[in-house]
């Protein structure tokens, strides 16, 4: 008969690596993230000529780093605060 811990550990290890290959991949997007912030910053382009479609965070950091330099124009905007939801949380939203 077939115990549990074998196919237990075989999860364990399946899982293990699906989150390596995560952190790969997220390791990769940090590094063509940080090329397009920086050819966004030193040409001096809007962010939009940059920005594709599948790079939805490339367009939040590029926003947050305009807001911190105080060249984004636009203000954010007030959004109604929920009492059941978690302080900050709607603040720091970028759309």
């Amino acid at each position: 008969m077939n115990s549990p811990v074998p196919s237990y550990l075989y999860s364990l290890q399946h899982r293990y690596n699906s989150f390596g290959s995560f952190l790969t991949e997220i390791a990769s997007n940090r590094n063509q993230l940080l090329k397009r912030i920086n050819l966004c910053k030193n040409r001096k382009k809007k962010f939009f000529e940059t920005w594709q479609p599948t790079s939805y965070c490339f367009l939040s950091c590029c926003l947050q780093i305009k807001r911190k330099q105080g060249t984004l124009l636009s203000k954010p905007v007030n959004r109604i605060k929920d009492p059941d939801t978690t302080p900050g949380l709607l603040g720091n939203s970028v759309l």
